[in-house]
Formats: C-alpha cells, sequence, structure tokens
C-alpha cells in the first residue's frame, strides 16, 4: 500500500509542475454504527443493534495547488455508545479507540473536495495487547466529501467501512460500518 502512495504522489509530482503548502485543520463528527451482516453472540443472532458516537481529529495537510490535492495525515479518537439484544438479554456499553488517518482529497471546485483513505484504530484495549496476536488494530477504507462553507470551516460526510479483522467479537463494539457528519475547521492557513 505504502509504494502505491509513494508512486502515486511521485508521478504526480513529475508530471505537472508542483506547487504546495501545508496547514492544520481539525474535526469533529458524529457517527452513527451499521452492520454489514447479522451478529452472532455465542451463536445466537443480535437483534435491535444500535451504535453511534463522536469522534475528532488533528490533521497535518500538505495542500497541492497544481493538482489541487490534500494529501492528510490525522490523529484523532472516537467514542462510540452501543447497546443490542441476543437471545432475550440485553447488553450495552461503549468503546474509546485511538485512530492515525492517511487520505489523498481532490478539489473538484472551490466549494467541493472528495477523497479516499485508510485508518488504522486499535482494536483491543492497552491492557489486553498480545505480542504476536494479528488483530491488535483495525484497519477501514474512508470515502470523504467536503463542503466549504467559508475560508475555514467546512461540513464533512464521511464513510467508513472495516477492511480487516471483521470478526463479530470486535464488530459488536466497533460497527463494521460507520456514517458520519461532522465539521472541520483549518486552525492555520496555507
Amino acid at each position: 500500500m505504502h509504494r502505491f502512495l509513494f508512486l502515486f504522489a511521485f508521478l504526480i509530482c513529475t508530471i505537472k509542475p508542483v506547487v504546495a503548502q501545508s496547514h492544520f485543520s481539525a474535526d469533529v463528527q458524529y457517527v452513527q454504527g451499521f452492520q454489514s451482516h447479522t451478529l452472532e453472540l455465542f451463536y445466537v443472532p443480535v437483534d435491535q443493534y444500535f451504535a453511534s458516537g463522536l469522534n475528532g481529529h488533528l490533521y497535518y495537510e500538505y495542500h497541492f495547488t497544481k493538482p489541487a490535492i490534500n494529501l492528510r495525515l490525522g490523529l484523532g479518537g472516537q467514542m462510540m455508545y452501543f447497546n443490542g439484544e441476543s437471545g432475550g438479554e440485553e447488553f450495552s456499553g461503549n468503546s474509546a479507540k485511538f485512530e492515525i488517518l492517511l487520505q489523498g482529497l481532490y478539489s473538484f471546485s472551490e466549494k467541493w473536495k472528495a477523497g479516499l483513505g485508510v485508518n488504522l484504530e486499535n482494536n483491543r484495549d492497552g491492557d489486553q495487547f498480545r505480542a504476536k496476536s494479528t488483530d491488535n488494530f483495525r484497519y477501514n477504507a474512508l470515502l470523504d466529501v467536503h463542503y466549504s462553507v467559508s475560508q475555514r470551516f467546512s461540513l464533512l460526510l464521511r464513510y467508513s467501512y472495516v477492511i480487516y479483522p471483521n470478526v463479530d467479537a470486535y464488530l459488536l463494539y466497533n460497527p463494521a460500518q460507520r456514517l458520519s457528519f461532522g465539521i472541520n475547521y483549518q486552525i492555520t492557513k496555507p
């Protein structure tokens, strides 16, 4: 994946003259979670599942004016609340996650930007990490759409889908699909 991103950035830089600037931005979002399939808890289907929460990020953005692309590296967190029913028993809880995001956004016009990205978040709490385990972290694909309201504020719509691990035990407290809506604030000017 990192080879592809490096090659993509190299090709963009060599095809046309490049002009770039950097700045910091932050976002806050309301998140609604969905499942891609019916979850099972001890082989019993989960009914009436609901998950929602908030997340926020701080980004370092590298803005290319020719072509109009933003590369973003973000750090942030997410707090999710979930509840449901399985076999006549109700359950509920919350989870806190730390996130690292890598995104590319293309500016279609002065007002509209859209792009793809990936994020890495902890799948387990810190005291439950296992040294040789492959499921300590979760990988998600991201699709973002931004609409600029002013020079510093934009509205943000994000769709996130789990890439790995797609296991019911983790999806119970961190849904497979998430749709979020929020605001993005440009802290520094490019």
